[in-house]
Order: structure tokens, then C-alpha cells, then sequence
């Protein structure tokens, strides 16, 4: 901060006191009445000691702005009960550029200074403001002897100037210092929530996921009969059990494949699959819940028979057959989801699913891949789900160096389209 001061010959007492300033001049005038043996000692020590050696005086002082740090050298432990007012100080607190008095004591301005004439301790005095690179003052340096000097050596204000732009750099070093510290010390809580993801991944997959598992061939023992004959509502109730116990057990999948995939640590098996299997498969695989739910699926190829894909072909049906079984979900009934596959710019392949239901708000498709989100529309809230497919399907395509895209208009229905690369990068 800067202190834009006139210099008075005498101190009059101000009408409006500005605290800090006040303070600053308590404080550099402590220190320099002080004994340097009862000045706490500085980060900057080295420095001051090297300006007391360069200007060849007995004592050298930093007081930086603002508030008093024993750890920066600017506190005097023992500091003397009986006030002072300095204009020496004042002075030296008011000017926003080194200078040098030569012989204090014969200066008019400083005649009648208490810290000149009843100490005796100053004779020759040096000063430098500490400006950052904005220009604002963060501290003083100053430099006494108890002899007058009879002349002015030409390089001493340089010299000044020069002990305090060195001060300056090591603070700015020291700040370097501190970000980096505060930058390890981050990195290392980080480490530490990671490992204690990692734990509840391994958690989650020891001592949920076996369970429900377990849980699930039991309840398929009871629903099958294996051991003994249920009534019609036993078994409505065994359903609804291993129904719930899938989601479970989906959840908890699709829980453990979003943290591999964010800690990076899945690795693609990437071959050269055939783009009809994965179709067939992904169509498969949501064949009964789509005769379930009165939709009838279409399938479009538009590309060569025997057509290559460069990808790991679980991890794309996968994706695909989340994206179908959304599409079936939000279908109005006997309408056609339709798993098309083409060729787009000679060396990608777009796989599209196209739905004919209730369409998505277009202020909820940028969430729609985030984990987690689901849209607040009643038609979501009746489908239900975790929020994790697409959050999933999306790293998945990444991971391919593809894209997941989405059109969707209210009322009319939606497409998915998975652009990937036909040649593995």
C-alpha cells in the first residue's frame, strides 16, 4: 500500500487518525529504537544482515505491512513502554522511494525527533520502500549508524534500492514456495480420497455385489420350483425379489464400471469385431423387454456385409444396448425403436437408435451424461433408473476416440448416435 504524506517540519495532531499508518509508524519506530538482540528474528534475516553489511552501518530493520509477524522478524520482544513520535519515521513511512540523510542531526526537519535527540543512536539513516509489481507498498527497509557521515556516497540509494528489490524477489520466491506446498499438499489429499475410493469400490464389490449374487441364484431356485412347489402369490412375491435384487446388482455394476473408467484403469480389448454381431447382439439382448413393453424393433443396415470395426465389442454393445433399453423405456407403446449402423465420411461408423416417444427438454440435454442426472419429468420418474448409463456409455465411447450424441424433440422422440472410428487409433 503507499502512504501519499506530505512531510511536516513538526507532527500536528490529525483530525481523522488512520489506523494502519498509525500503526506502521509505532512499529518501525519500536524496531529502530530497539536493540537488534531483541528483535525477533526473519524469514529475511540473511537479507538484512547483508544490508547492514553493504551500507556498512551497525543496524539494519524490515518491518513489513500490515499486521505484526514474530516470524518475520518485525515484532521487538521487549518493546520500551514510553510512546515516541518520529518524524524521522514518518518520513520514512511517507516516501515511496530510497533515500539517504547523511547526517540526521543536522537536518531541520528532524531537529525536535525524540528518536534523533534523546537516543542519540541514529547519525546516518537509509531508507527504501518494498513495492510489489503492482506498485503497492508491502514493506520498509532501513538501515542506521550512530555516526553522521560528511558526505554522501553516490551509489548508496542504488544500493538501497537494490537490498530491496532482493527482499522482494524472496518473497515472491517464498509465495512460489507456498503454492507449491499448498499445491503437493492438495495432490496428496487427493491421493488420499482416491485410495479411500478405491477401498469402497473393493468393498462394495467384495461385500455387496457376492451377496446379491447369492441372493439372486436362490430366489431363481425358489421361482424355478428346484425346492418345492409356491403358490401363485409366493411366487409374485419370489418376482418382485429377483427383480429388485437385478437392479440391485445393475446398480452396483454400473457403480464399479463409472470408477474404473474415471481412475483409468479399464483397459479396451480392442479387435477388429464384425459390425453385424454387435448388432445382433445388442438387439438381443433388449429383445424380451421390448416385446414386453408392445415395441417392435427395426433393424437398418447400411453398410457392406462383413464390415470391420476396430473396437472391444463389449464395451460398444454395451453402450448400445443401454441406449436401446432407454429407448424402449420411453416409447410410447406400439411404436418401432429402430438400431441403424452407416458410414459416415468414409472413415467413421454411426450407430443410431431412434425412438418415437416422449422426447427430451431441450434445457436437460447438456446433463443428460453427467452421473447421476435424471430428467425431472414425470415420464422419468415412472421409468426410474440410476443415472449412470449414459454417464457410462459416454466414457466408453470417449475411450474410442468417438462421440455420443443426441437430437430429441418433445413429443415427436429421440436419437443416440455413436460416431466411432472404423480404424483403431
Amino acid at each position: 500500500m503507499r502512504y501519499n504524506r506530505s512531510v511536516p517540519k513538526s507532527v500536528p495532531i490529525a483530525a481523522e487518525v488512520d489506523d494502519e499508518y498509525e500503526n506502521s509508524v509505532r512499529r518501525l519506530t519500536s524496531l529502530l529504537r530497539a536493540d537488534p538482540r531483541d528483535i525477533a528474528p526473519s524469514s529475511f534475516d540473511h537479507l538484512v544482515r547483508l544490508a547492514q553489511k553493504v551500507m556498512q552501518c551497525s543496524k539494519a530493520v524490515l518491518m513489513l505491512s500490515g499486521t505484526a509477524d514474530p516470524d518475520e522478524g518485525d515484532v521487538v520482544r521487549s518493546p520500551s513502554s514510553t510512546p515516541i513520535d518520529s518524524a524521522l519515521v514518518r518520513f520514512a513511512l511517507d516516501t515511496d522511494e530510497a533515500f539517504v540523510i547523511s547526517d540526521v542531526g543536522a537536518d531541520e526537519r528532524f531537529a525536535n525527533d525524540p528518536l534523533v535527540t534523546r537516543h542519540r543512536s541514529i547519525g546516518y539513516f537509509a531508507s527504501a520502500p518494498l513495492l510489489n509489481t503492482v506498485g503497492e507498498r508491502v514493506g520498509t527497509l532501513c538501515v542506521t549508524d550512530e555516526t553522521p557521515r560528511k558526505w554522501l556516497r553516490s551509489n548508496e540509494i542504488d544500493a538501497m534500492d537494490a537490498l530491496a528489490g532482493a527482499i522482494i524477489a524472496d518473497m515472491a520466491l517464498d509465495e512460489s514456495r507456498l503454492e507449491i506446498l499448498l499445491q503437493n499438499t492438495e495432490l496428496r489429499r487427493l491421493n488420499e480420497v482416491q485410495a479411500l475410493k478405491d477401498d469402497f469400490v473393493a468393498t462394495v464389490s467384495h461385500e455387496l455385489r457376492t451377496p446379491l449374487t447369492s441372493i439372486m441364484a436362490s430366489l431363481g431356485l425358489l421361482e424355478d420350483g428346484i425346492v418345492g412347489d409356491l403358490s401363485d402369490e409366493a411366487r409374485d412375491v419370489v418376482r418382485v425379489a429377483t427383480s429388485n435384487s437385478a437392479r440391485l446388482v445393475s446398480l452396483v455394476d454400473d457403480l464399479l464400471d463409472l470408477e474404473k473408467m474415471e481412475s483409468g484403469v479399464i483397459d479396451l480389448v480392442i479387435s477388429s469385431a464384425s459390425v453385424e454381431d454387435i448388432m445382433e447382439v445388442s438387439l438381443s439382448a433388449v429383445a424380451g423387454n421390448a416385446q414386453k413393453s408392445g415395441i417392435e424393433l427395426v433393424r437398418e443396415d447400411r453398410f457392406e456385409t462383413g464390415m470391420k470395426l476396430d473396437c472391444d465389442p463389449e464395451r460398444i454393445v454395451q453402450v448400445l444396448v443401454n441406449l436401446l433399453g432407454n429407448a424402449i423405456k420411453f416409447a410410447g407403446f406400439g411404436t418401432t425403436v429402430t438400431l441403424r449402423c452407416e458410414i459416415a465420411h468414409h472413415d467413421r461408423l454411426v450407430f443410431s437408435v431412434v425412438d418415437w416417444g416422449e422426447g427430451i427438454p431441450e434445457e436437460s440435454l447438456s446433463k443428460l451424461f453427467e452421473p447421476f442426472w435424471q430428467d425431472d419429468s414425470s415420464a422419468s420418474r415412472r421409468v426410474g433408473g440410476t443415472g449412470l448409463g449414459l454417464a457410462i456409455s459416454k466414457k466408453i465411447v470417449d475411450q474410442h476416440h468417438g462421440r455420443l450424441e443426441v437430437d430429441s424433440t418433445l413429443g415427436i422422440g429421440s436419437t443416440f448416435r455413436v460416431i466411432l472410428p472404423i480404424k483403431a487409433k
